[in-house]
């Protein structure tokens, strides 16, 4: 770990810069005494500018904004994490199969695969999600079953080159299952590639959270998620920046981060670039 962290310093950068952030989420309630829903019917309905009180100021409803980006932090890289695992999960299943038994089953598979990528899958989230009521639940599974199919081509490649290898065919001769087969050898093989698709694949749900929170209907208020907190502060961009700029200001270095960390996992993996 130390070898990689030394070798790729910008990945390290990115790892830091995350680590504060997913940790300053999870201390929220320790880090900031404010409510994140808490409205204060005090005020007229005016944003308050950052001060001493309210480092990054407050929202037209007097919510401290610093509370509900930390909040909102949790939910958005909640989302992005679960949906990540369902949609990795899902598509690495059946890439396995497809690649791995092939014939009829790898081509019914992939037609599978093809149908649904002829269909543009930002278009095909929105539609559902006009559809269904907007809620946290909906948006982890919506992205997380419509995302797997890139995945799934990506682990039937590998599988393809994989399984033609002298330890598989060692395997196959000593008489071990395809089961055992799959978890004991093909899948430690699978892991640098998953780690990288993992990685990235949370950068571009954390956006997609955020366009549909942007669009108001990904994660509905009150409750807080870096999408919704940008949405809502589209009607004061000039009288109140701050209501914009800060959870937008997260978004940017959680994906620059995540971005970093995956590009050095996919060099370090890559024999290619050695």
């Amino acid at each position: 770990m130390i070898k990689f962290l030394l070798k790729y310093p910008l990945a390290t950068i990115g790892i830091v810069i995350l680590g504060i952030l997913m940790i300053a989420c999870i201390l929220a309630p320790y880090i900031t005494h404010f409510n994140p829903l808490a409205i204060d019917l005090t005020i007229e309905g005016e944003p308050k500018a950052p001060s001493l009180k309210n480092l990054w100021g407050t929202d037209e409803f007097g919510r401290d904004l610093l509370t509900r980006a930390l909040y909102g932090g949790r939910i958005s890289l909640g989302v992005s994490f679960l949906s990540v695992a369902i949609y990795v999960t899902i598509g690495t299943i059946i890439g396995i199969i497809s690649g791995y038994w092939g014939s009829v089953l790898d081509s019914l598979l992939m037609r599978l695969v093809d149908i649904i990528l002829c269909i543009p899958t930002f278009f095909f989230i929105l539609s559902l999600q006009v559809l269904l009521k907007p809620s946290l639940i909906n948006v982890i599974l919506v992205i997380g079953f419509t995302s797997w199919t890139v995945v799934a081509r990506l682990i039937r490649a590998e599988v393809l080159i994989l399984r033609e290898k002298p330890f598989i065919e060692s395997a196959r001769a000593i008489g071990a299952s395809n089961i055992r087969i799959i978890w004991a050898y093909l899948l430690p093989n699978l892991l640098p590639t998953l780690s990288v698709v993992v990685t990235l694949g949370i950068a571009n749900v954390i956006l997609l959270e955020a366009v549909l929170g942007f669009l108001g209907i990904g994660v509905a208020p009150p409750t807080p998620s870096w999408g919704n907190m940008l949405y809502s502060g589209r009607n004061y961009i000039e009288e109140a920046p701050w209501l914009s700029f800060f959870p937008g200001l997260l978004i940017v270095l959680t994906v620059i981060s995540l971005n970093l960390i995956g590009d050095a996992l996919r060099e370090k993996q890559d024999p290619r670039l050695k």
